[in-house]
This record gives C-alpha cells, sequence and structure tokens, in this order.
C-alpha cells in the first residue's frame, strides 16, 4: 500500500474518513436521502468535507452520484448538459425508420380475334421502400430522468457559490422542476451564501433540508492522522500529531497533504513491513509547513493584505518588530494575522494585545488600526469579487480569515520573515 492511496487531499479519503459529531451529519444526511426526493443544501467552509460526506453517505446507500461542479454552469441547459455527460449520454442520437409505398401500373390485356380484341384493362403493383433517419438531440432535464433510476440518484452541485448570481433564479427553478419529478437533489455552499436558492426562488423556502458543518477540531483533524499512520505500520509521537493538527487549522484538506508530506520528508512511500515508530524531528516538522506554504500561490491577495496598494505612495509611519524588523501599519496588520496560534477569527480585543506583542516601541493607534483593516477588507473584496477571503465585521468588531488555506500561507510561505512557533 503506498501512502498516496492512504494520505488523499483532494480525492475521498478511503482509509482515513473520520466521522465527526458521532456520526451526526451522515445519520442525518442517510435519513433524508433513504426518504423521498430532497432539496439538501450542504453549508460549510471551503474544504471542510462537504463533498467526502455526501460520497460516503451515497457509496453506503449504493446509490449513482453524478457530481456538477458550479463554475461549470453557465446556463440551465449547462446543468443538464453537464449531467449528461457524466452519464455519457451522446450529444446526439440518429433514428433509422422504413417506409413502405405501394405503386400501380395500368396496363392492357386481352385475346385478338377475327373481329376485334377481347378482354379489358390489366394492373401491375410494385412495393418500394424508404429509409428515413432523424437526429434526436439531447432533451436536458427530461432525458436525465429517462436514464436514471430516480430513488438511487443523487445530483450533487458543488461549490454553488461559482454560478453566476444572476443565473441563480432559473437554476433554482430548474432544481424545483426536477425536485417535483422525484429527484433528489444536493447543493454545497459556504456558509454566507447558502440562502442563495430560497432568496432566487422563495417557492423552495420550506422545501430545502439544511446541513451546515463548521470547521474542523483539532481531535479530529488528529484522527486522519491516527488512521493513516497506522494503516502505514507507523506510530506517531502525541506532539507530531498535536503540531499538524494545529496548522491545518481546521481544515481537512490540508491535514492530508501535511501528513502526505511528512511521510516523504522521512522518506516513507509505502506500508511498513512492521509497526515502528516514526523518527521526526522539529526540523522535519517545519520543513514540510515551508514547503507546502510557499507551493501555494496567495501572492496577489497577499500584496493586498500588506498595504501594497497604499505604498504606491504617501509617507507612512514605521514600526519596529522583532529580529531588527520594521513596517507600516499593514505590516503589523499581517503580522497579528500569522501570530500564534493561528486563528481564523481575531476579535478587537486579540488584535490590540497581539500588537503589544510584535511591535517593539511605538504602536498604532486602535482607531488607526480598525480604518486600516477596514481598508483591506474594501481592496480585497474589490480584486476577489463575492470570493470572501479576508472580513472585518464591523457589528461584532472581528477580523475574519475564511479560508485556512491562505491563514497557512501568511504564515509558512516565504513572504513574511516570521517563523511561527510549534509546540
Amino acid at each position: 500500500m503506498r501512502v498516496h492511496d492512504v494520505f488523499t487531499p483532494g480525492d475521498y479519503p478511503k482509509h482515513t474518513y473520520v466521522e465527526r459529531d458521532q456520526g451526526e451529519h451522515e445519520k442525518n444526511l442517510e435519513f433524508r436521502l433513504r426518504g423521498a426526493a430532497c432539496i439538501i443544501s450542504l453549508s460549510g467552509p471551503s474544504k471542510s468535507g462537504k463533498s467526502m460526506l455526501l460520497n460516503n453517505v451515497v457509496d453506503k446507500l449504493n446509490y449513482n452520484l453524478v457530481t456538477v461542479h458550479g463554475s461549470k454552469i453557465n446556463s440551465v441547459s449547462d446543468l443538464w448538459g453537464n449531467v449528461l455527460d457524466e452519464l455519457y449520454a451522446p450529444e446526439s442520437t440518429e433514428v433509422s425508420s422504413t417506409e413502405e409505398e405501394e405503386t400501380t401500373k395500368e396496363g392492357s390485356a386481352g385475346i385478338r380475334t377475327p373481329v376485334g380484341e377481347i378482354g379489358g384493362g390489366a394492373s401491375k403493383r410494385d412495393q418500394q421502400t424508404t429509409e428515413k433517419t432523424d437526429v434526436h438531440n439531447r432533451r436536458g432535464l427530461s432525458q436525465v430522468i429517462d436514464s436514471v433510476k430516480l430513488d438511487e440518484f443523487v445530483l450533487f452541485i458543488d461549490d454553488a457559490h461559482y454560478i453566476d448570481k444572476e443565473l441563480h433564479t432559473n437554476i433554482s427553478e430548474s432544481i424545483k422542476d426536477a425536485y417535483e419529478r422525484g429527484m433528489s437533489i444536493c447543493v454545497a455552499y459556504i456558509p454566507y451564501r447558502s440562502d442563495d436558492l430560497t432568496r432566487a426562488n422563495p417557492d423552495l423556502s420550506g422545501r430545502i433540508e439544511s446541513i451546515n458543518m463548521d470547521y474542523w477540531d483539532s481531535s479530529d483533524l488528529k484522527k486522519i492522522g491516527e488512521k493513516g499512520f497506522k494503516k502505514l505500520n507507523l506510530y506517531p509521537k502525541e506532539l507530531v500529531l498535536s503540531n499538524l493538527s494545529r496548522e491545518s487549522i481546521g481544515s481537512p484538506h490540508l491535514m492530508q497533504k501535511l501528513c502526505l508530506e511528512l511521510c516523504n520528508e522521512i522518506g516513507v512511500y509505502e506500508k511498513q513491513e512492521e509497526m515502528a515508530p516514526m523518527d521526526v524531528k522539529t526540523e522535519d516538522l517545519k520543513n514540510i509547513l515551508r514547503r507546502t506554504g510557499s507551493g501555494m500561490d496567495y501572492s496577489t491577495i497577499y500584496d493586498i493584505m500588506s498595504g501594497g496598494v497604499a505604498k504606491r505612495g504617501g509617507e507612512r509611519n514605521i514600526f519596529n518588530f522583532p529580529k531588527s524588523e520594521s513596517g507600516d501599519v499593514y505590516d503589523v496588520i499581517v503580522r497579528v494575522i500569522a501570530s500564534d496560534p493561528p486563528k481564523l477569527t481575531l476579535d478587537q480585543n486579540e488584535i490590540i494585545s497581539t500588537v503589544e506583542d510584535i511591535c517593539l516601541s511605538e504602536k498604532p493607534q486602535s482607531g488607526n488600526l480598525t480604518q486600516a483593516i477596514q481598508r483591506v477588507d474594501k481592496w480585497i473584496s474589490e480584486s476577489n469579487g463575492d470570493e470572501h477571503v479576508f472580513e472585518w465585521v464591523d457589528d461584532r468588531k472581528n477580523l475574519e480569515i475564511p479560508d485556512p488555506y491562505l491563514l497557512f500561507y501568511i504564515r509558512w510561505s516565504d513572504e513574511l520573515n516570521m517563523e511561527p512557533g510549534l509546540h
């Protein structure tokens, strides 16, 4: 067994699937799919395991699952066209038929006698066969319904937040039509877009079942490592799993990736013959964290966060950091986000307290700091559109980083000369 078969970032974790909260999500989803046709909204942060949850339950039920990604849906016909592609339906079919036509030829027949011809007219009948070919194009939803066994079929629209908002009314109407004709449909959204279907089509209100998923706890992330390393006959120290789970920042996808990278770092590529302890040094962990961070590409967002727009002109106040480093208020913000422990939400008091720790002498005033955070929020929104990766929630005075991968990049890429600590 290869390590790539055990730790599978981006693919179904056959050997390392973990049921959270005593399997409540699995039980809830299975119960609904066993019943009549349903529409289910799976809401959760990016890479929090929504598609893996659905795959696990559908596999257990032995149903047929077809997945269509929101980024590929630009019209209603695209939606059902993509489903038909997954069902290997041809673009068109030809139906041949034959038509037989009977023709009659008139003539004369008789016996010639000395006084004339006795007899009358005669006719000859011929059969003429004509072949006809009709071309039938795809029929969208109707063809899908004719092609599957509806009580054992689930359509999954993943990353539905990528569908253009202007299309949501038509898409939601088509989903409603499919549901009323007996199809079960699961739609995956990120949390702040989870009500897009009902907002686009109020008729769906009360018909959609919601399953809300959150970031993973450290204890659940550890189970991924425990199960996977055990499959490989490896026994990791608790401290190794604690560091990996902490730096995965609530993402099972990231935990899978870090475990896989650790195997590469210590030279393990397949299952060991006998159970053995893992020889992992702190530097090994730092190497895989740095390598993983440097392999991500959030450079554009990082440039905006660190004040790339503001630094093109104007005088700036400079603040001093440890290791003879210095920077302006935007550099302060980035260092606050990168500080230990990694947190996806920071309230105003935590921000101010962290600023006290990282600025050696003069510090930015609280009001100026908040205004700078709000400007970064605005710049990133203008650059990234609807995809929230940085948000100042004014009524709660919270800074939120919804994407664990962005936070990981800030902490471990080579953009910032500030190495996070490990346990």
